[in-house]
C-alpha cells in the first residue's frame, strides 16, 4: 500500500522545510509539534526524513472537523491520515491528539512539554493564528524553530481570515526573541 493524499500543499514548503529542519536536528533527536495535519503529506515526510534518532517525536494537533464550510476536511480527511501514518518508517514515533489547539495547547504546557521545531498551519482565521502562535511561544525551546505556513494568505471573503496579520500581532509583543531566519509565503523565526 502506499500514501493517500488528494491535496498536495506540501510540496511547496518541502525544501524550506527541509533546510530548516535540519538546523535542529543534526546531532540531537527532533521534537516537533505539528498544528494542523490535514491528510499527513508533512507529517509522514517529517516521520520518513527526521525521525531516525531513537529519541525523535511528533505530536501532530487536529480536530479533523469538517462542519467549517471554508474547510478543506471532509468525511475521509481522519482516514487517510491514519493510513498514512501507519505506512510511515516510524509510526509509534507519532502523537495524535485530536482537538482544537486551543484545547491542546494548554495542555502540553501544562505537562511541561518543550519542542524545537514547531509548525503552526492550522486555522487561518487571524484571531486562531494569533492564539496559536502565543501558546506555542511557551512550547518552544530556546534556538528552536517557529514556521508558519501561509504568512501570506489572506481571504478578500472575510476580513476575519488574515494569516500574516494574526503573526503580525504576536511579532509585536514576541518579535524582539526571535531572528527571522525566512520570509516569503511562509515565516520561519529562530528562538534568541
Amino acid at each position: 500500500m502506499s500514501y493517500i493524499f488528494t491535496s498536495d500543499w506540501f510540496k511547496y514548503q518541502m525544501d524550506v522545510q527541509t533546510h530548516h529542519l535540519k538546523l535542529v536536528s543534526e546531532n540531537r533527536p527532533l521534537h516537533l509539534l505539528e498544528i494542523g495535519s490535514y491528510e499527513g503529506a508533512s507529517t509522514t515526510f517529517f516521520i520518513d526524513n527526521f525521525m531516525d534518532h531513537d529519541d525523535a517525536s511528533i505530536v501532530s494537533i487536529d480536530p479533523f472537523c469538517n462542519d467549517d464550510k471554508n474547510s478543506p476536511v471532509s468525511d475521509d480527511t481522519k482516514r487517510n491520515f491514519v493510513h498514512n501514518i501507519s505506512m510511515t518508517k516510524y509510526p509509534d514515533k507519532h502523537t495524535l491528539i485530536q482537538k482544537f489547539s486551543y484545547q491542546a495547547l494548554p495542555d502540553l504546557i501544562l505537562e511541561r512539554h518543550k519542542y524545537n521545531y514547531i509548525l503552526v498551519d492550522g486555522s487561518h482565521e487571524t484571531a486562531d493564528v494569533l492564539n496559536d502562535a502565543l501558546l506555542v511561544y511557551h512550547l518552544l525551546e530556546p534556538r528552536g524553530i517557529l514556521f508558519f505556513d501561509d504568512y501570506d494568505f489572506f481571504s478578500t471573503a472575510t476580513t476575519t481570515t488574515n494569516v500574516r496579520k494574526g503573526i503580525d500581532r504576536f511579532l509585536e509583543i514576541y518579535g524582539h526573541e526571535f531572528d527571522t531566519l525566512w520570509e516569503n509565503y511562509h515565516l520561519v523565526l529562530q528562538k534568541k
